[in-house]
């Protein structure tokens, strides 16, 4: 992407690994997907059994506040990248409380997209610095 001359609108899907700048040790594989929908970032699925870290059955229906990050940096096949204004959209998954296992992943829609580069976020005033590459 980063090389191609794309559209605003361009449709892609890219696997890649993602990261809060503060703590670039947790990283978050997924998938990042631009179509008609919007752009989304969805985690790889989480495997968790015995009880532990399963939601309660009490808590599925309630109005849990979704999660915000403002600011995600990472990189796909296509080089470096940042994700600006995630607000979780879904959850997606499935728990088997008879036998204590479940399946998750969280799915976030994303404002912005921009590739080649790591952002401190949309609302960055300005660029430090850039580069280019020379063709040759």
């Amino acid at each position: 992407m980063a090389d191609e001359h794309n559209r605003v609108d361009s449709e892609f899907s890219a696997v890649g690994a993602f990261w809060r700048p503060e703590t670039s040790d947790a990283v978050q594989t997924g998938t990042l997907t631009s179509d008609e929908n919007g752009i989304t970032f969805t985690t790889a699925p989480e495997y968790k059994r015995g009880g532990r870290g399963l939601p309660h059955p009490s808590t599925l229906f309630a109005n849990s506040a979704r999660e915000k990050l403002p600011v995600l940096h990472g990189f796909t096949e296509h080089g470096l990248c940042t994700l600006c204004d995630l607000v979780e959209a879904d959850r997606p998954g499935l728990t088997d409380y008879k036998v204590g296992q479940s399946v998750a992943a969280i799915a976030y829609r994303v404002s912005a997209c921009v590739t080649g580069m790591h952002l401190g976020g949309s609302r960055d005033e300005c660029l430090n610095s850039a580069a280019t590459r020379s063709q040759g």
